[in-house]
């Protein structure tokens, strides 16, 4: 792992170990990854001038979700109690309407994670051309926008959510046709598309 402060690139500034001092290095050439021993949440400490870093595991605190459909939730409005899921709600998304959170009118349905079930994803197919927008939302089978949802901390960036508040993704258009994976973890309020073939 490397910590790149900025989106665009790895340049002008990465940190990574110097192998020659075990210290932290903001030379990109000399960056090599922070070796993580296994998958899980970690905290890392650095400190930008002297080099020294800390790396502990922890356990988010955040309460979680069972929202694989498994189970079911009555939001007391008079539909009844309804299967207990996450979904896309936007434009753009395939085989999806627009703006739909109703998971009998085709709402995109993420996949919770059997082994983090602070992660929902799934897998789309996407052209060239497409734009593409979201928010991220319960379903509800009347299409309504019950608590939570997730949408962004500003527009531009699409990547960092916010629970129960936030601004409407900016629209987004695909650049190259294939398969891509949306991941939102909603412990650490994160979520992204990463092309993938």
């Amino acid at each position: 792992m490397r910590f790149v402060p900025q989106t665009t690139d790895f340049e002008p500034i990465c940190f990574g170990i110097d192998e020659n001092t075990g210290l932290l290095t903001s030379n990109p050439s000399e960056a090599k990854p922070i070796v993580l021993d296994k998958v899980g949440y970690y905290e890392i400490t650095f400190n930008t001038v002297t080099g020294d870093y800390d790396v502990k595991e922890y356990t988010p605190t955040t309460a979680k979700m069972v929202v694989d459909g498994s189970q079911t939730k009555d939001y007391n409005d008079g539909a009844g109690p309804q299967p207990y899921t996450v979904c896309l709600a936007g434009e753009g998304l395939p085989d999806t309407p627009n703006w739909t959170t109703n998971p009998n009118n085709k709402a995109f349905i993420l996949k919770q994670d059997k082994q983090n079930p602070y992660r929902l994803y799934r897998e789309m197919k996407l052209n060239a051309g497409d734009k593409v927008s979201y928010t991220i939302s319960i379903t509800h089978i009347w299409g309504w926008w019950p608590e939570p949802y997730w949408r962004f901390d500003g527009s531009e960036g699409n990547e960092k959510n916010v629970y129960n508040g936030g601004d409407n993704m900016k629209s987004v258009e695909v650049k190259k046709s294939g398969t891509y994976l949306m991941e939102f973890d909603y412990s650490l309020l994160r979520s992204r598309i990463v092309f993938v073939k």
